[in-house]
């Protein structure tokens, strides 16, 4: 398992290399500076992507060197287990992908067709209120303020911060 991790982080650390070399590319258009062109987003992505890919490399090779000899592995498991975790986090991995799925391909474009302005909102209150429900064993009441603080925050970044348009 170690070879293919180590392996994953380095992939992870050159393909986010790529996107931070590639984000200087992106023409300017009409933005004064790179930090207010298209290219910014994708860098400070990269970045992000780069450096938490090193960090995994860098502690994969420290506790290799610091573990110490063991028996070997069991070759009875499956490499679903060893890439997933146990059926239940299989379980868990496939149930927030389904949600994942629908809050991009049924939430966004309904809630559009109902309110275009606020709509993307609703749809991640909704998203982020049923993936709290099933995943954590909060209340109801900090579950629909969880979900309320992160819908106004993702609507004040978006149209404040990025001064971009919310999705539709």
């Amino acid at each position: 398992m170690f070879g293919f991790e180590l392996f994953a982080s380095l992939a992870f650390v050159a393909v986010a290399g790529a996107i931070c070399i590639f984000a200087f590319d992106v023409p300017l258009s009409l933005a004064p500076h790179f930090w207010a062109g298209a290219g910014s987003f994708p860098f400070i992505v990269g970045s992000i992507i780069f450096l938490l890919s090193a960090f995994w490399a860098i502690d994969l090779l420290r506790n290799r060197a610091k573990r110490r000899p063991q028996s070997p592995p069991e070759t009875g498991s499956d490499w679903l287990e060893q890439v997933f975790g146990p059926a239940d986090r299989r379980k868990r991995l496939f149930l927030i992908a389904m949600l994942t799925v629908v809050f991009v391909f049924l939430l966004i474009p309904l809630s559009a067709a109902i309110d275009g302005d606020y709509g993307f909102i609703g749809a991640t209150f909704v998203f982020i209120f049923v993936s709290l429900k099933i995943f954590s064993r909060l209340v109801t009441k900090y579950v629909f303020i969880i979900s309320a603080a992160t819908a106004i925050s993702v609507y004040v970044i978006f149209t404040h911060g990025l001064t971009l348009p919310m999705p539709r």
